[in-house]
């Protein structure tokens, strides 16, 4: 469980290109607490439930017993519908994950960026969100962009109490998802980034 830095009660921001990694870094992560037997609650606000598991677990021949321990809601969800799904699974789940917060409903980032971070906190459960790098960025490989972008995106209020990350996909002359890796990078306080993990798909698309 170690793809993603997560803390208990703290809120995770994942930022990233369009096709860099970021949903397949939360489903990395979250088969990991699924192989422990513990509670996954996953928001995939862009793909069907059924995807996922076509994506993913079925790829990795995950256990039919281990499906009950991964729910996924495949709703172009409003902050109120996610507030009241996390509160029904209450004591239930480990941690959850939402990708992305560009699609959630009738509320301002800021607003669910707060809501999240105060449920993380009064649950103790931490919380994962992607969020996709904006136009104007989506070519550059300037890092102080990219770290920019998520100071935009989180309030100032909670900014120093969540952790913030970065997916870069690792770019091969081959173009085939065996050949597909990704880095997870860690921005520190004082806005520098560090190399966090490392993840290639041909570790889970060829088993």
């Amino acid at each position: 469980m170690d793809t993603i830095k997560v803390e208990n009660g703290k809120l995770t921001v994942l930022k990233g290109k369009m096709a860099a990694g970021k949903s397949m870094a939360m489903l990395i992560d979250a088969k990991d607490y699924i192989d422990f037997k513990m509670g996954v609650l996953f928001f995939s606000l862009e793909q069907s439930s059924s995807k996922i598991y076509d994506k993913f677990f079925d790829k990795v021949k995950a256990k039919k017993e281990n499906s009950a321990f991964m729910h996924v809601i495949d709703m172009a969800s409003s902050l109120d519908t996610i507030e009241r799904v996390i509160d029904d699974a209450k004591g239930k789940i480990s941690i959850i994950y939402i990708d992305s917060i560009e699609a959630i409903r009738g509320s301002k980032n800021d607003d669910v960026l707060r809501k999240l971070h105060k449920i993380a906190k009064e649950t103790k459960t931490p919380i994962v969100i992607t969020s996709q790098v904006s136009a104007k960025n989506e070519d550059t490989t300037d890092l102080d962009k990219l770290v920019g972008e998520i100071k935009e995106l989180v309030p100032a209020d909670i900014y120093d109490d969540c952790n913030k990350q970065i997916v870069l996909r690792n770019f091969s002359k081959y173009e085939s998802y065996d050949y597909f890796s990704s880095t997870v990078r860690t921005v520190n306080p004082d806005g520098s980034v560090d190399n966090y993990s490392t993840f290639n798909l041909s570790d889970y698309f060829n088993n």
